[in-house]
């Protein structure tokens, strides 16, 4: 019986006059209706009894759910703080063959020697929010198709729950750049107040701070400036000349009661090396301008912009990634840890069309 003549039989037997047309409707409104809902019945089926019940459990849930098919390929990580099980720990790395930053609130700029990243510097680039007398639940995403780390905060007050999500990537075509794109949502009745904080340098012995107006702002608009003479491993007696300069940050941040707001933070690295004492000199003053240079450029752009640039640039050096099936026997190798070492990989390796 072909479909025609399905629809005779049930218009016969229900004795409903009932057109093609309206039968095309009803079939767009069901359509629609699980187009719309779809998403949240997938929730509903897939989320643990704990996260229905708890709101802190659905707001993770529900920010997760993005990355649900992705990570099901191996293409991302998913982890809770702490590791649920089944999760891997994984690090939330990224990198992009001249930096990398562990995304951690005490987590270590690293720069490249040799062939990886390998110098750790004592700069603690990852900005955090605190919000006073929140119950805060975090999961991280390291997706693998776009080279960014997601972090997700969810915290309890009295008057609801709060969503913080950060974004960080090391930019794919203009790698001195560290992008923290941090968005709150606040569907409570109150305002929230949150403070802004970073470690920022934890050895003033190895890194000194000052301060610098950049080309195309008014020279009364100053931008944090980090410098430093860092000693190489394998070598103390060489080092690498390095300039660190921030966009300005807030000391604090207040969303206003059902709103939104959010902050870009921008990191311009760029160092010089090897060099020795006496080279260190022309070299720093080098090093300044280079990432103040790539932080005036980087401002007049669009942070959408940025954003998909860096995701397209990854996405065709990603082209490698595995898809296989999950093989449960003892030590056994599956495209999850595959896919984790080859984005390690990359995180420290260098495109070849991006510039200082």
């Amino acid at each position: 019986m072909d479909i025609q003549d399905r629809i005779r039989w049930v218009k016969r037997n229900l004795d409903i006059s009932i057109s093609y047309r309206k039968i095309a409707i009803i079939c767009f409104f069901v359509f629609a209706f699980l187009l719309y809902l779809g998403p949240y019945l997938l929730r509903l089926l897939t989320a643990s009894s704990s996260d229905l019940s708890n709101p802190v459990g659905r707001c993770l849930s529900d920010r997760l759910m993005a990355f649900r098919d992705t990570a099901a390929e191996f293409d991302a990580n998913i982890r809770h703080f702490p590791v649920e099980e089944g999760e891997n720990p994984f690090v939330s790395f990224i990198g992009n063959g001249k930096i990398g930053i562990v995304i951690e609130n005490d987590g270590k700029l690293y720069l490249k020697s040799g062939r990886v990243l390998s110098v750790a510097i004592p700069y603690h680039p990852v900005v955090s929010l605190n919000l006073r007398g929140a119950i805060t639940t975090i999961s991280s995403v390291i997706d693998y198709l776009s080279g960014m780390v997601y972090n997700f905060h969810c915290l309890f007050v009295k008057s609801g729950v709060i969503d913080v999500q950060y974004i960080h990537y090391a930019h794919r075509s203009m790698p001195s750049l560290y992008i923290q794109d941090i968005k709150v949502t606040n569907p409570t009745a109150d305002d929230i107040y949150f403070d802004v904080q970073m470690l920022g340098v934890i050895d003033h012995d190895v890194l000194k701070y000052d301060t610098i107006s950049l080309e195309d702002k008014e020279a009364s608009e100053k931008f944090p400036l980090i410098t430093g003479q860092v000693p190489l491993p394998d070598n103390p007696k060489e080092f690498l000349a390095v300039a660190v300069i921030t966009s300005q940050l807030p000391r604090s941040l207040t969303v206003q009661r059902q709103s939104m707001e959010s902050i870009v933070v921008m990191h311009s690295i760029h160092y010089l090396g090897p060099v020795t004492s006496s080279e260190f000199k022309h070299a720093i003053e080098e090093a300044i301008q280079q990432a103040r240079s790539n932080l005036s450029r980087a401002l007049k752009m669009n942070v959408k912009r940025l954003k998909e640039d860096h995701r397209k640039v990854w996405q065709q050096l990603w082209g490698s990634g595995f898809g296989i099936s999950y093989s449960r026997a003892a030590s056994a190798l599956n495209g999850d840890k595959i896919n984790a070492t080859i984005y390690y990989i990359l995180s420290h390796t260098r495109d070849r069309k991006s510039v200082v």
